[in-house]
């Protein structure tokens, strides 16, 4: 009883309004359009200021965000009655940063976005891939364990995959010259060509990507098939693919030391912006001992080998 006692004492020093009833008319009337119950728990001041545009920021804001989801609780608190609040919306995840007045009531607020991967939460494609190469092949980098996961700081490529193609013993293979499939089907939204092969341990560190194709899934959703062989494509920007067609092969361009292939989704185009997405393959076999087992609606992770499904 006393643990309990100390842990109600503390969080209510920790937490001296009804933070949880404020977020929760915040969401409400902000999904609403309302701007005036928004407005509710807000300082004299904060309403002065924001008077003439709370309106149209909380319509811009939803346009471009959607609906308020969910929010984290309990909030982090970052300074003297200062919280920030992980809010998660449709098309985004941002950090809500509330500053209050010593009466409870709100002074200031801002929604930035969040730039850091929820690997709780992550954004998940919207559609399963096919594995796009024939063969087996060993996840060189990145993959589902975040301790053994290199891209697990960085915003787009965070569900990155690299690939080597190994053979029956599990020995790295030259990976160059393997043909790459389209895993969905899709619209080719960029072709970069031209990037001459790497010369044995000297990365190409000023066209990291190296030659790519990326495949634009819907409006929010674009996968980049990276490290290709110059002068191998088969397709074009604007053209329709089809899951299965070929592609390209498999190169040695870009920042990679050895001849491998990556591909990751990513929310846009933009590397500073686009988040990245999770995506799993429908149906593949990994190896595991001496059997290939099936897996479906799978993300491997770093050092398994896998091929396509044999049906």
């Amino acid at each position: 009883m006393f643990f309990i006692f100390l842990f109600f004492l503390f969080s209510s020093f920790a937490y001296p309004y009804d933070l949880e009833k404020i977020l929760e008319n915040l969401k409400e009337s902000y999904n609403k359009g309302d701007h005036k119950s928004f407005s509710k728990d807000f300082s004299e001041g904060l309403k002065e200021k924001k008077d003439k545009t709370l309106k149209g920021y909380l319509l811009n804001n939803f346009m471009v965000k959607g609906l308020w989801i969910n929010h984290k609780m309990p909030p982090k608190e970052v300074g003297k009655n200062v919280y920030e609040i992980k809010v998660k919306f449709e098309k985004s995840k941002d950090i809500l940063r509330l500053i209050f007045l010593e009466d409870g009531k709100i002074d200031d607020f801002e929604f930035t976005p969040l730039k850091i991967i929820d690997f709780e939460d992550p954004k998940i494609s919207s559609k399963k891939l096919s594995f796009p190469l024939k063969g087996s092949w060993v996840v060189k980098e990145g993959g589902d364990d975040l301790e053994k996961n290199i891209f697990k700081e960085s915003y787009s490529k965070a569900f990155s995959l690299y690939f080597q193609k190994v053979n029956e013993k599990g020995e790295v293979l030259d990976s160059k010259m393997q043909e790459v499939f389209a895993p969905l089907d899709g619209r080719v939204w960029q072709v970069i060509d031209k990037v001459p092969e790497n010369e044995p341990s000297k990365p190409n560190t000023f066209r990291e990507e190296g030659n790519v194709i990326v495949l634009r899934i819907s409006d929010e959703e674009y996968l980049v098939l990276a490290h290709l062989k110059e002068g191998s494509f088969k397709t074009k920007a604007g053209k329709e693919v089809k899951v299965g067609e070929p592609l390209s092969l498999t190169g040695f361009s870009g920042n990679v030391s050895q001849p491998m292939f990556g591909m990751w989704m990513q929310s846009n185009l933009l590397e500073q912006d686009g988040e990245a997405i999770k995506f799993y393959f429908s149906c593949v076999e990994v190896l595991e001992g001496k059997d290939w087992v099936k897996k479906e609606g799978y993300f491997p992770k770093k050092g398994e080998i896998l091929r396509a499904c044999r049906n």
